[in-house]
């Protein structure tokens, strides 16, 4: 006597099987997958990230895939949290697959990268706060006086959702044109059906970065400067009795006949930073040298008989002496004039 053997692909039974899953992190879920056919199905569980944690009821390892009709977490996380396929097969094309979603409810956490910013008046700021909360959380802005804050010209108000089920939330408030109103604290909000949970920015003025101008060097022009030769002379000043030994030929000059004078050559005085002393008409100075040419000063002791003649012949010796070398050298506007009077009344 024959029989007859019907076969019939596989076929998951809704009624029995779960749904959408939802537990509390740290507890049990439990996914369960009925599926009828003939011959019976095999049915393997597969996860939407790499590895599924399962639990032998020694310990819990990771796994590609889980066979059987039940597949058990332990104590559920927040990375549980996603889809889970079952896949019935047999040999009689087509295999079948249900979607089960498992939800892992946890109280909300912030995450505060920076709780202190600082920047000049005039600049643009963003605030952030990373939240992780599910069910889906609700979260706003607050300043310092408990006032919501809504996108507007002065604010920007924007999120982010970075995880499967959207329990991770990139919180961030810009703040346009920062002026002494807007310093202060700032305070992230995220709350959910598991609880409440906030963190606070505090905003704070800091001074713009300034530029120190670079240091100018003041230019000294040295005027009254005789070149001889092509070589330049030194500026004038006081020469004491420790400069004696500096001076060079550079610094001479032609001093022509001077009575009481066996050298024609006068030496002429280095540069002395320090005070000028008046050369003539005034006090003599303790180890200071005259730059005039010796003997031809005003003697003050002299008598009012030593002729003009004599201080006509010695002024024009000096000024035609001074003219053949082409050097009269630092004499005061004074001094020129007075002499050259001294040479037109003199004069037959």
């Amino acid at each position: 006597m024959g029989y007859l053997e019907v076969l019939r692909p596989p076929e998951i039974n809704d009624t029995l099987s779960s749904g959408d899953v939802v537990a509390t992190e740290g507890d049990k879920a439990l996914l369960k997958c009925v599926a009828t056919g003939h011959p019976s199905p095999s049915l393997t569980w597969v996860g939407d990230s790499a590895t599924i944690m399962v639990s032998d009821g020694l310990i819990t390892k990771p796994v590609s895939s889980w066979d059987g009709e039940s597949l058990e977490l332990n104590r559920v996380s927040r990375d549980d949290m996603g889809a889970y396929l079952c896949i019935a097969r047999n040999s009689v094309p087509p295999q079948v697959s249900k979607r089960v979603q498992l939800h892992v409810h946890f109280h909300p956490i912030i995450h505060v990268p920076n709780q202190l910013i600082g920047s000049p008046y005039g600049s643009q700021i963003t605030l952030e706060c990373k939240v992780e909360a599910s069910p889906k959380p609700v979260t706003f802005w607050q300043n310092s006086q408990g006032e919501m804050l809504m996108s507007s010209t002065k604010y920007r108000v924007s999120e982010e959702h970075n995880k499967p089920g959207g329990y991770a939330v990139h919180m961030k408030l810009t703040i346009h044109n920062l002026t002494a109103a807007d310093i202060g604290h700032y305070t992230c909000v995220a709350k959910n059906s598991i609880g409440e949970v906030d963190s606070t920015i505090n905003v704070y003025y800091i001074a713009p970065p300034t530029t120190t101008p670079p240091r100018t060097v003041p230019k000294f022009i040295e005027t009254n400067r005789i070149e001889d030769e092509g070589t330049p002379m030194s500026s004038p000043g006081i020469l004491t009795d420790s400069g004696m030994a500096d001076v060079t030929d550079r610094d001479i000059y032609r001093l022509g006949s001077a009575e009481g004078s066996g050298d024609k050559w006068q030496t002429l005085p280095k540069h002395n930073p320090g005070s000028f002393y008046p050369t003539t008409g005034g006090a003599s100075h303790t180890g200071v040298k005259s730059w005039f040419p010796q003997n031809s000063e005003k003697d003050t002791s002299s008598s009012s008989s030593s002729s003009s003649s004599s201080s006509s012949s010695s002024s024009s010796s000096i000024i035609s002496s001074g003219c053949d070398r082409g050097l009269i050298y630092h004499l005061s506007v004074v001094e020129v004039l007075g002499l050259i009077l001294t040479l037109v009344w003199l004069r037959p």
